[in-house]
């Protein structure tokens, strides 16, 4: 694990093949006391869901970017404390031959946004995610990717794609083949930057502010 993102209730870890979610769901037992229910809540029951890239670049070259000013600190009984800095971009680098991929974190949406950069030449049907834990992947009336999982759906919104030299937009689509998705885009011009712009979202990823009593 290189990178964490904190998604609501979900956590995202970015390794260097693709993208894993955990989700600790701590069980609830109806009218019990307070004291029984802390005790059950020791023993979530944790749920995974992730993709990989499918047949990417192992010496991938991964950077942060857009560094901000506060850190996150965590305990560590060999080190004292552990200091994580914060970002606002990953970047993967060469993912591809020829192809980026750059995930950010906009302030008040609560989602991934990640962005598939086609160099000039590059050959954009490369790009294949393959899911694992997925009970079921289909696509919607909207051209979104729906994906069943035990943390319930997972949404690929529909990209928007563009040529970065002109800016003219250009169709792009998602295609399923078993639990792999890929990417289709006509009137594709290889002389040209594709930006291709897809956003992810779930159900636990929403903002929430919780306080938490330190002992």
């Amino acid at each position: 694990i290189l990178y964490q993102a904190k998604l609501g209730s979900v956590n995202a870890y970015f390794t260097s093949h693709g993208l894993v979610y955990r989700y600790d769901e701590f069980p609830k037992h109806g009218n019990e006391s307070e004291e029984s229910e802390m005790e059950a809540q020791r023993d979530p029951i944790t749920h995974f869901f992730s993709y990989e890239w499918k047949n990417s670049n192992p010496a991938v070259k991964i950077e942060a970017l857009e560094k901000q000013n506060n850190y996150n600190t965590y305990p560590d009984a060999q080190k004292g404390t552990i200091k994580a800095n914060v970002f606002k971009k990953i970047i993967y680098r060469n993912l591809y031959p020829g192809i980026d991929v750059e995930y950010s974190f906009p302030e008040g949406k609560s989602g991934i946004k990640y962005t598939v950069i086609v160099h000039p030449g590059a050959d954009v049907s490369q790009v294949k995610l393959k899911y694992n834990g997925a009970k079921s992947l289909k696509l919607n009336e909207k051209g979104e990717v729906i994906t069943n999982t035990s943390m319930g759906e997972f949404t690929d919104h529909a990209a928007v794609s563009y040529f970065l030299e002109n800016n003219v937009n250009t169709p792009t689509a998602y295609q399923i083949q078993n639990n792999e998705v890929s990417f289709t885009a006509k009137q594709y011009d290889k002389t040209k930057t594709l930006i291709i712009d897809p956003w992810i979202t779930n159900p636990l990823f929403t903002i929430m502010n919780k306080s938490f009593d330190v002992d």
